[in-house]
């Protein structure tokens, strides 16, 4: 631990929860060395877990929540990373708060810094709490629509979520010789490319879970030589590679994901595969002209919580009622553009 690294965590978690910035985009800029990256990671992650926790029951009991909420955001985010690491590492350690104070000093001026000590220190010298998932459960959507899916399990299914990291089998494709292989996770052949490994590899390796790979095993049945199939929301192509024969179509709303897709794609698809913008609420083709479509629809993010922490931090009921309504309207626009008897 640093303090340019710790800087960039601070400055990371000040991104995401005030910005609407993805943790995984900003930790893919980091250009850093890889002990820095996994530390900024396990701090901004940390934190992103532990945000409701930090903030509901921890800052109101060190700090009033209105000087709190008009604070500067820098030396909010500060609080919440001190907290987290004091916290995560379970013993006084002030080797954090001196580096901090110094980083706020510089970053917002000495008034926060004298905030930040005075804060930090008065939840060492109390003892931080542990962490409470019925606590964590009371103040936020995304917990309260976990704990009504799984009335029974909910604060295990929310560890798991936060804090698993189970690696099953799948697929994964070679794309320097244009080979599909299959990886069952219950033999002893097994294959798992983290990101920071494929730097070093000529070859691309796409990996998918034991879920989407027999998911579009089932779809590729009715994939031949003479049907065409759209994927809607395609990026990062993942899905795409089993679509490989036919006509296919591979659309997704933003540009620079089609842009993306294509470059990966498209000299290694072995079929007459196209790559379109679209919209999956208002797609610009005909009706009853698609053979197989598959829909990957926006949904709540719960899945990849632990990728993406901050999900627990945005998902409110109202996005869930947006989501709702834009599934239903891309499902009734697939139902146009698929054919009778279509998959």
């Amino acid at each position: 631990m640093n303090k340019p690294d710790l800087t960039l965590a601070v400055h990371s978690l000040k991104r995401v929860l005030f910005e609407k910035a993805f943790s995984d985009k900003l930790l893919s800029n980091y250009s850093g060395a890889i002990e820095g990256k996994n530390f900024i990671k396990y701090t901004l992650f940390g934190t992103l877990r532990d945000y409701f926790f930090l903030e509901e029951f921890l800052v109101p009991k060190y700090l009033d929540k209105r000087k709190y909420k008009k604070s500067d955001k820098f030396l909010i985010s500060a609080i919440l990373t001190a907290l987290f690491l004091i916290k995560d590492s379970r013993k006084k350690d002030f080797t954090i708060v001196n580096m901090m104070v110094d980083i706020v000093k510089k970053e917002v001026n000495l008034g926060a810094s004298k905030l930040f000590n005075g804060v930090v220190r008065n939840a060492i010298r109390d003892g931080l709490y542990e962490r409470d998932l019925e606590k964590l459960t009371e103040n936020s959507a995304f917990y309260k629509k976990i704990k009504r899916d799984h009335p029974k399990k909910y604060l295990q299914v929310i560890e798991n979520l936060l804090h698993s990291d189970i690696k099953v089998g799948g697929f994964f494709y070679n794309d320097s010789k244009s080979e599909t292989y299959e990886v069952s996770p219950f033999s002893d052949q097994y294959f798992y490319v983290k990101p920071e490994e494929m730097k070093d590899k000529k070859e691309t390796f796409v990996f998918q879970d034991l879920a989407n790979h027999l998911l579009m095993k089932s779809f590729t049945n009715y994939v031949t030589d003479d049907t065409v199939s759209l994927e809607v929301s395609s990026y990062p192509g993942g899905k795409s590679f089993y679509i490989n024969k036919g006509k296919s179509i591979h659309c997704d709303v933003l540009p620079w994901k089609v842009t993306a897709l294509k470059e990966r794609l498209e000299t290694i698809m072995p079929n007459d595969a196209s790559f379109v913008v679209a919209d999956g609420s208002n797609m610009p083709f005909k009706e009853n002209s698609i053979d197989n479509l598959f829909l990957d629809v926006p949904c709540s993010g719960s899945g990849i919580v632990k990728k993406k922490p901050e999900i627990t931090i945005n998902f409110t009921e109202e996005n869930m009622k947006d989501t709702i309504k834009l599934q239903r309207d891309i499902l009734a626009e697939a139902a146009r553009v698929t054919k009778v008897g279509g998959r």
